[in-house]
């Protein structure tokens, strides 16, 4: 006799069980069992993963195993109560699918609780009455010990008659409905069994047995017990699980099974009775059955046509005069795309971004291979032309490779979320979901979760961390066979072995569930009927269930929906410049061979570029100097891992006079790697080339490359062979067509598709013209855009300053919410201050614009106040406004915000209890109509009056203001505190402190930074208390680093250092304990004053040839002559000149004069050059 498991649970139970889809399926087979079901709590995570893997499995181990669709539900009644962790009051149910009608019903009882925001609740019980409607094709297993059918049996009550049981009865018949018998060495089963048997005998029921697997082995409890703990937030020693109480909770064999139930011969046999009955047959790979259909204008009875017919209607719309070139593309375009039944899609998506557009909703001008595509550029899918681009139509739809099309569109990512709203409208709310995600424990996460469920302290968590990888992905077997130091230091303590062990078993588990960024799902009718439903809050987009992969398995399309930031800056930077210049831009149609632009990008000055931000990408630009947008294509597509390596050989190609000298590896390429000076780029190169040297179609092409990419040793021996005789029956020699082979097949691993870079390079292009053309509206809104991040903040405003905009202090009587432009400088938002609520910002610009300028603290609280009184009560109370408090306004004054009507940022703060006080005592006198209607008396105004004085206090000392500034805002807005050592700290250190400069220093490279001293504490060492180390944080004009001292260092120096001290230290980079924070660790620290005097030997002075006038640099003389010293003079500076021009950069010495280094001659030429432009140096 066979037994079959009906109640199993995998890991998409959610932190409830450790066994793994594949687990269970595996331990079936290999306990001879041919089916098993899988029953997860209320949810079907893992049903598609589960009926393909059995399938995959069963043809693997050449053997049969029926994978038994089911879901283990808990119903309750009352669906308005939330229940979340008193099982006790629930009923259960283990459903399992008999046919396909079953499964359809299951479907639907899944996801019922997710369906509506009214059905949701946090824990998802279903009401009995949801599954009665469903009950078809369903067999129903109840009787779980902690069940409350299950608790009544074991306290003897509702023997004679169940009302649980008359309810089922009523809902299934007793072909359908069975009392399960379980045996996990709980001590009140045997009495719950006894009872279950008895009642079962009376309502003419059978019995059948079921284990409730939880986990695969026996040794898996101490995991699953960890697991258990990890989702209560307990601590191993501490936790005792009343579901879950002893070690039997696992998938036990055949004969195991029948020792526990001896005389149960009936109950075991039925459960390959049932097994027998459950045969369901989910559809997977059946075309577009599933896809949306667009609904047709009258007059057309198809989609084809209908695409056809706006495609050539809207041809003259894009080309003037169409040449037969494009218009014989068009044809065999229409014709791919009937042949692959993929218009429907074309049309649907074609339409919400025509919405979007006719909405003024920014859309991206493509994104991935769909911008190789003709029909995709003709009716507005893409904005870019594919034939001047030579980009490929096959590399989107390949006619012989039949694939489900994939078009992912960028919004402006605040309008994102309009568009998904539009289409869920159009096709039905519950015909648009969503795609989940699962987040698993993966290596460090696990550690740290099982560290803090056993207890180990967190540094001993964090020194283990240390010794694993900072990035990439990784196993914990990974980082064990990659480092000895790891093995050693786990295995000398117990208890990193024990966390270690647990770790490995725990790795790799579903941890929690997420929602694809962009998926999205349109079907032609209710998504329930085809996938399972949730969301894990009433007001999310529902998704389903199964993940991308497994959604497209079964036909659901998905087409991907992205916010992108840039987008929005765009949209935001038109509107300033409308509002500004009265200029309406069509950025759609800017000259993409502006020269401001290219000068712009030849400069490498990106920052708040599109895609070309980092600083090796503006260092290669300054290499570059690009001149068409082909450059941009080029290096966009260059600048990621591997290509990375080829983009000097480009950039000399770019350059070399001698153009026939560049190896193109035979000339018949050379009008394929001709724009590319014989560097591959792009995949569609790939293609190219298959099909001039090999003869194949771009069809084939495009398999070839994709082969390539999967890097499958097999078929590239069968690829290269194919390759190589079909090139020499063309007659290319033999070594030629092999060392292109031996190029080809590893770039492919790699390469970049041309249609995604040309479509990012256009956004790139558009984002630097609006730089280089309108900075300080490009900026503002650029800034306006990272409100909520403060390191981007710091790293615009430094970018802001270095283009010569003046960043004016946020002011309560002219800042909007966002940054503004004034005068051609940016004016600070409001919103951008921490703890400046949008809310409150709102209500602030509100009462300013209907009353006028505020014109104190105490004016500012009472209108405000009274503003946000008289919203609410015209809402009646159902927008609650967010109060103007205490803490708004004390950042706004540490901001400077109200520095327009009081100069005293000390006294404004002391009195912002005062003014909130007044403020509320005077809205309460409104309130309780307690003011004459006529005014109040003299002495009351003079109260008034009287307490609407500002408190006195001693004023903020200039670094005390400073300080105060970057902590609301990020960063010093009304100086720096270094700001007189700009030209030392460029001149002396290795690199500034932004984050984007240090992250690509060498670990472990002595390195000399320069900033001032904010924060420095002593700590004693743990294993030797008298040894005493210095931990400090250093910062600069973009950014800031921790320091370390260690105690020999910082028993040096600890009385010479202090916070607020300019200083330049020296020392190793690298990263502190946690393996993350950048870290310096210092080995001598220089008072910056001392290095001025000392080191300084040469003042640089930086100028560009465009611009430089004869009065400028007769200014300039004469400033240096009223410092200059007798050039034999042993102290003094020596003058370099740094000449830049388009052509070439020159290094000229004054050998013939010689200046004192003196702060005030820094200041003039600072004025004279640009704050970027002088700095001193003890070396050229």
């Amino acid at each position: 006799m066979t037994f079959v498991h009906l109640q199993t649970h995998s890991e998409y139970s959610m932190l409830q069980s450790t066994a793994g889809v594949e687990d269970l399926i595996t331990a079936a087979i290999e306990n001879g069992h041919n089916a098993v079901a899988l029953t997860d709590h209320h949810g079907m995570f893992g049903i598609l993963e589960f009926v393909m893997e059995a399938q995959k499995m069963a043809k693997k181990h050449n053997t049969i195993i029926n994978p038994i669709v089911g879901c283990h539900i808990y119903v309750h009644e009352n669906v308005n109560e939330n229940i979340l962790e008193d099982h006790g009051k629930l009923q259960r149910l283990t459903l399992l699918c008999e046919n396909n009608e079953g499964y359809q019903n299951l479907l639907k009882i899944a996801s019922w609780r997710y369906e509506t925001a009214e059905n949701w609740a946090p824990f998802p019980t279903v009401p009995l009455e949801v599954v009665k409607k469903y009950s078809a094709g369903l067999i129903a297993l109840t009787g779980d010990t902690f069940s409350l059918f299950g608790r009544h049996l074991a306290q003897d009550k509702f023997l004679e008659k169940s009302p649980w049981l008359d309810s089922l009865i009523e809902i299934f018949d007793k072909e359908h409905l069975y009392l399960t018998l379980q045996d996990q060495g709980i001590h009140i089963q045997q009495k719950i069994n006894a009872n279950m048997r008895a009642i079962a005998q009376k309502y003419g029921l059978e019995c059948v047995i079921t284990n409730n697997v939880h986990y695969i082995s026996k040794e898996d409890f101490e995991a699953h017990k960890v697991l258990l703990c990890i989702d209560k937030g307990e601590k191993l020693i501490e936790y005792n699980s009343t579901l879950y109480p002893t070690d039997k909770f696992y998938f036990k064999s055949t004969a195991e099974v029948q020792q526990l139930f001896p005389d149960d011969a009936a109950a075991m046999a039925k459960t390959q009775e049932i097994a027998d009955r459950c045969k369901v047959e989910i559809e997977t790979h059946v075309g577009d059955k599933y896809w949306p259909k667009y609904k047709l204008p009258d007059g057309f009875a198809s989609a084809d046509e209908y695409l056809a017919h706006i495609s050539w209607e809207n041809l003259p719309l894009r080309y003037e005069n169409p040449s037969e070139k494009v218009k014989e593309r068009l044809h065999f375009e229409l014709d791919t795309i009937r042949d692959m039944k993929v218009a429907s899609y074309l049309l649907i998506v074609q339409d919400f971004i025509n919405w979007a557009k006719d909405n003024d909703i920014p859309v991206g001008p493509g994104r991935g291979s769909a911008a190789g595509s003709l029909v995709a550029y003709v009716i507005g899918i893409t904005n870019i032309d594919p034939i001047p681009f030579d980009l490929l139509f096959e590399r989107f739809l390949n006619p012989e490779r039949v694939s489900m099309p994939d078009i992912d569109t960028d919004f402006s990512d605040k309008e994102r979320g309009l568009v998904i709203d539009y289409v869920s409208e159009k096709y039905g709310r519950d015909c648009v979901t969503q795609i989940v995600t699962y987040g698993a424990m993966r290596a460090k996460a696990v550690i740290r979760d099982v560290g803090r469920v056993l207890g180990v302290p967190l540094s001993d968590v964090n020194h283990l961390l240390n010794f694993f990888p900072k990035e990439g992905s990784f196993t914990l077997n990974d980082v064990w066979s990659g480092s000895t130091e790891i093995r050693e230091f786990v295995e000398a303590n117990a208890d990193m072995t024990e966390l270690w062990r647990l770790s490995l078993k725990l790795e790799g588990q579903v941890r929690q569930t997420g929602v694809h960024a962009a998926a999205v799902i349109i079907a032609p009718e209710p998504m329930s009927n085809l996938a399972p439903l949730y969301r894990a809050n009433p007001i999310d987009i529902p998704v389903i269930q199964y993940d991308m992969n497994y959604a497209e398995d079964i036909g659901l399309l998905k087409m991907d929906f992205l916010g992108l930031r840039n987008l929005s800056v765009i949209q935001d930077a038109l509107a300033i410049i409308k509002a500004k210049h009265g200029i309406e831009i069509d950025i759609d149609n800017i000259p993409f061979d502006d020269p401001k632009t290219f000068d712009l990008l030849g400069k490498g000055l990106t920052v708040g570029v599109f895609q070309f931000e980092s600083p090796g990408m503006q260092a290669y630009l300054r290499s570059l100097q690009p001149s068409h947008i082909d450059d941009l294509i080029a290096m966009n597509a260059l600048y990621r891992p591997g290509p990375m390596d080829n983009i000097p050989r480009y950039i000399e190609g770019r350059h070399s006079e001698d153009k026939s000298k560049i190896d193109y590896y035979h000339e018949d390429l050379e009008e394929v790697l001709g724009e590319t000076y014989g560097v591959m780029v792009y995949q569609e190169q790939v293609m190219r080339i298959a099909q001039i040297i090999a003869g194949y179609s771009l069809g084939q092409a495009d398999l070839l490359r994709r082969a390539m990419g999967k890097k499958d040793v097999a078929e590239m021996i069968k690829l290269e062979a194919d390759f190589i005789s079909k090139a020499e029956a063309k007659g290319y020699n033999p070594k030629v067509v092999k060392r292109l082979w031996d190029d080809m097949e590893p770039f492919c691993g790699y390469a970049f598709n041309k249609s995604h870079a040309a479509a990012y390079a256009y956004v790139a292009f558009q984002t630097a013209y609006l730089k280089a053309n309108y900075g300080p509206e490009y900026m503002a809104a650029n800034l306006t855009s990272e409100m909520n991040d403060t390191k981007k903040i710091v790293g615009l405003t430094t970018e802001v300053r270095k283009m010569g905009i003046e960043l004016l202090h946020p002011d309560i009587n002219k800042s909007r919410s966002e940054f503004m432009v004034e005068d051609g400088a940016i004016r600070y938002g409001l919103s951008g201050i921490k703890n400046v609520g949008i809310a409150v910002v709102s209500d602030l610009v509100i009462e300013r614009e209907a009353n006028g300028p505020f014109t104190s603290i105490f004016d500012l609280c009472k209108r405000v106040l009274h503003r946000q009184s008289i919203m609410e009560q015209e809402s009646q109370g159902t927008k609650k406004r967010p109060p103007l408090n205490k803490r708004t306004l004390e950042c706004l004054i540490m901001a400077g915000a109200f520095d327009s009507v009081h100069e005293c940022r000390a006294s404004l703060h002391a009195s912002v209890d005062l003014a909130l006080d007044v403020a509320a005592r005077e809205q309460n006198d409104r309130d309780t109509m307690q003011v004459s209607l006529f005014g109040g008396s003299d002495e009351q105004e003079d109260s008034i009056l009287e307490e609407d004085k500002l408190e006195r206090a001693e004023a903020w000392r200039h670094l005390e203001l400073l300080n105060n500034e970057k902590k609301v805002l990020g960063f010093y807005l009304s100086g720096h505190p270094i700001e007189e050592y700009r030209a030392e700290l460029k001149g002396f250190t290795s690199c500034s402190l932004s984050e984007s400069e240090l992250i690509t220093q060498n670990k472990g490279a002595n390195l000399t930074l320069g900033g001032v001293i904010t924060q420095l504490r002593s700590l004693n060492s743990k294993k030797d208390p008298t040894r005493t180390f210095g931990v400090g944080i250093i910062q600069d004009f973009h950014g800031e680093i921790e320091l370390f001292f260690k105690p020999e260092v910082f028993e040096k120096i600890r009385d010479a250092i202090a916070v607020d001290m300019m200083v330049l230290v020296r020392g190793k980079f690298g990263t502190a304990f946690d393996g993350k924070t950048l870290q310096l660790q210092v080995e001598r620290v220089i008072p910056i004053e001392n290095a001025r005097t000392t080191l300084a030997k040469f003042v640089h002075i930086e100028l560009e040839t465009m611009g430089l006038s004869n009065a400028k640099i007769k200014e300039l003389l004469e400033t240096l002559q009223f410092y200059a010293i007798p050039p034999d003079d042993p102290g003094g500076c020596q003058i370099v000149f740094r000449i830049e021009s388009k052509q070439a950069y020159h290094k000229l010495v004054c050998a013939n004069m010689k200046v004192f280094n003196d702060p005030d001659l820094l200041s003039a030429l600072t004025e004279l050059a640009g704050f970027d432009n002088v700095w001193v140096s003890q070396r050229m």
